[in-house]
């Protein structure tokens, strides 16, 4: 499964994050993508592997950044999201630990 983590950060506190995801992820299929922040123009975030859709606007957001940050939420609500991101990983893990007891 090929995955890619998106980020922009000013304080570097989101690229360290993002570097952290990246190094516990199996890193052969992993695209790491940080945009510059004048690409970067929605301040806000999607934390995956939540049980539910959390979305993080940054604190110095403007209207626009809250209004796209209640979209994202409706959006990750309307396509289950975090079901399909725990089906995924699931099969992941059976596939890790099929793998293991094969080494075995």
């Amino acid at each position: 499964m090929s995955y890619a983590i998106v980020f922009s950060s000013r304080t570097g506190n989101t690229a360290l994050l993002a570097q952290t995801l990246r190094e516990q992820l199996p890193q052969a299929d992993c695209i790491l993508l940080p945009l510059p922040l004048e690409q970067a123009d929605l301040p806000l975030a999607q934390l995956l592997g939540a049980a539910k859709p959390v979305i993080k606007a940054h604190g110095s957001s403007k209207a626009k950044g809250i209004k796209n940050a209640i979209r994202q939420a409706k959006l990750c609500v309307a396509n289950d999201l975090c079901g399909t991101m725990q089906s995924a990983l699931a099969e992941v893990a059976a596939k890790a630990a099929a793998e293991k007891t094969d080494a075995e």
